[in-house]
């Protein structure tokens, strides 16, 4: 598998926090998540398939409503095929808005022997993140957007949770909005556009699905989703640089 690919499924490339770029100042943005649309605990599969066909890695995402009174886990497990590779976050929201509360990303490659892992605590208007390589760690931390009179509340979400975002916007023809994303790879806090596109039909191995195309936009990529029209509104098909997310299964 192109391990690169593999690691680079997130809106930030991968960067140690010890030399990422100063961090950004985005605009305070509103809330864009309207309503989280899964009723209970779910498990979706997907294929991780590079543009030519070739089936390269899988993921199994997971949806844990009320870990604790208030709170969602949501685990996004990734793994090349030979299983040598691994790529693994698992995100704390808010249930009702799904604003962070902890992230935590492992990278694993059994043939190098290294383990990277970056986490990421939000309290209040800042996050502690966190990056350690086998015994070398580094601290940082990110003061996130304040209130101004014209968005009172700003919201921001973990680069993590991405596939549950997108899921809970408004889904309806035109739909746009920006929101602050914070990824905890690079240190990075910076605005998405999110622009909710046609309807389209899609077939993956789960099915045929009618799907809203939903395109998201940063300064320096672009990705597509397709989201399935009936609740819970899946990702049941995203385009995300070399790679491609194929719905297999829905548990």
């Amino acid at each position: 598998m192109k391990r690169t690919a593999l690691a680079s499924l997130s809106l930030g490339a991968l960067a140690l926090l010890a030399s990422a770029c100063a961090p950004d100042e985005p605009q305070p943005r509103a809330a864009i998540v309207e309503k989280a649309p899964w009723a209970g605990p779910e498990t979706l599969k997907y294929d991780l398939v590079e543009r030519g066909g070739e089936i390269n890695g899988r993921c199994v995402l997971t949806t844990e409503p009320e870990v604790a009174p208030g709170v969602t886990r949501l685990s996004h497990l990734c793994a090349e095929v030979s299983e040598q590779y691994r790529d693994d976050r698992v995100t704390e929201v808010a249930s009702d808005t799904l604003s962070p509360i902890s992230a935590e990303r492992t990278i694993r490659n059994l043939e190098k022997g290294t383990t990277t892992t970056y986490t990421s605590a939000y309290e209040g208007d800042s996050v502690a993140l966190n990056v350690q390589v086998n015994d070398s760690t580094n601290d940082t931390s990110r003061t996130l957007p304040e209130a101004t009179d014209k968005v009172p509340e700003p919201a921001w979400y973990d680069d993590e949770s991405l596939f549950w975002i997108i899921r809970s916007v408004p889904l309806r023809t035109g739909f746009e909005a920006t929101y602050t994303n914070l990824n905890a790879a690079n240190g990075r806090v910076f605005d998405v556009r999110v622009k909710v596109q046609e309807q389209e039909q899609v077939t993956v191995r789960a099915g045929t699905f009618t799907a809203w195309k939903v395109r998201i936009q940063t300064d320096s990529v672009v990705q597509e989703f397709f989201i399935d029209v009936a609740a819970p509104h899946r990702v049941v098909y995203a385009r995300i640089e070399r790679i491609n997310y194929e719905l297999t299964a829905i548990e």
